[in-house]
């Protein structure tokens, strides 16, 4: 199974939920390449084409499973397309078809998306008492409640900013193909109707109960997806 980053770019979130899988289960997670200072991509189409060539040139044998959490989802439904019959399956994690609203500063939406991922309640980037500009709000928030890394510096935060903002640009601009292949969608709280994907096939819906979008991937709601994508997995072998 390869686990494609969310819109933050970092694979940390996937971390629990491999460990959790079973044994005969390889998971592997594709980070974005901006957070290393390669150069920004024009859509999500390219990025697909990219990370795709990069798994034509990684040793995997057998059922081959894309997918991941928002943003990730999406991303591994595009490889999809460019990989063709050699991709088994597809899961989608409390993933959407498209972005939301549009908006006007993308600085400042990136800084609400990711003080949501860290777990910050988002009225922390207007308030002054940490700070004049959002990436300092989120910076010394994020500080005080031990939510980012011991060391992270404003320079560390501006790179997550931008990379968040600009996978937040290009997934406005995408238009989701028609899947294609078996899919498993499991959504917070409620399926949210597949997020907005179309398929030909058949896809699985399940709701992962007393989480939020931001909440999903965390514990016990780890367990609860493991055992699901395990099952899947398992239906796509087929009897041995």
């Amino acid at each position: 199974m390869v686990l494609v980053h969310p819109i933050g770019g970092d694979v940390q979130a996937y971390r629990e939920l491999a460990e959790r899988m079973s044994a005969d289960v390889r998971v592997l997670a594709i980070e974005s390449p901006m957070l290393h200072d390669a150069p920004a991509p024009h859509s999500i189409d390219s990025l697909a084409v990219q990370y795709a060539d990069a798994l034509r040139e990684t040793p995997i044998e057998g059922t081959l499973v894309l997918g991941g959490w928002s943003l990730g989802g999406l991303i591994a439904a595009a490889m999809a397309q460019v990989l063709g019959e050699r991709c088994d399956g597809i899961v989608f994690v409390d993933s959407f078809s498209t972005a939301a609203e549009e908006v006007t500063d993308p600085l400042h939406a990136a800084a609400l998306i990711l003080a949501g991922e860290l777990g910050l309640k988002t009225s922390i980037i207007h308030d002054h008492a940490f700070g004049t500009s959002a990436p300092d709000r989120l910076l010394e928030a994020g500080k005080h409640f031990k939510r980012l890394p011991e060391g992270t510096s404003m320079q560390d935060l501006e790179k997550r900013l931008t990379v968040l903002s600009t996978h937040l640009r290009i997934w406005r601009t995408h238009q989701a193909a028609v899947i294609d292949v078996p899919a498993l969608y499991l959504g917070a709280g409620e399926c949210h109707a597949a997020g907005g994907f179309v398929s030909t096939r058949v896809m699985e819906q399940v709701a992962i109960p007393d989480c939020n979008h931001h909440t999903i991937l965390r514990t016990p709601q780890q367990a609860l997806i493991a055992e699901h994508l395990c099952h899947f997995i398992d239906s796509l072998r087929g009897p041995i």
